[in-house]
């Protein structure tokens, strides 16, 4: 798996060894999630751990599980806690010039998905990442 395909993989499609887990001292962040300071990002997070700590992560179309998915416990919408969060997320997973230029391609990426307007998103991201930067 690389570092681009793994987004589309979230906590609810990941099984692991928990021996492995433990040995490599890895671990959900308590800032990001449902409920958690930070609205999202807890499972690209780890899987990002994961991969820097040098584990082999293998992709698989096999059912593990289910979820009902009918109603979130934190996503209102693409609004502006949405990309608030999203602003976080870039500024606690990206480096270089991808945390430079990832805002202004997910605000056009998102362009028909959200009534906000593109500055407007741009806005909100950069205050995401300035927030978590001070925290």
């Amino acid at each position: 798996m690389t570092k681009f395909t793994r987004n589309p993989y979230g906590a609810i499609r990941i099984a692991f060894k928990l021996s492995i887990i433990r040995k490599k001292n890895l671990w959900f962040s308590t800032l990001f999630g449902g409920g958690a300071l930070y609205p999202s990002g807890e499972d690209s997070l780890f899987i990002r751990d994961m991969l820097k700590s040098g584990m082999k992560v293998y992709i698989s179309n096999k059912t593990i599980g289910y979820v009902n998915a009918d109603k979130s416990t934190w996503f209102t919408g693409m609004n502006e806690k949405f990309f608030w969060g999203n602003g976080v997320f870039i500024q606690a997973s990206l480096r270089g010039i991808l945390r430079f230029l990832y805002p202004y391609y997910f605000a056009l990426r998102t362009v028909s998905k959200s009534e906000l307007s593109f500055s407007k998103k741009i806005k909100l991201m950069r205050q995401g990442m300035r927030d978590y930067k001070i925290s």
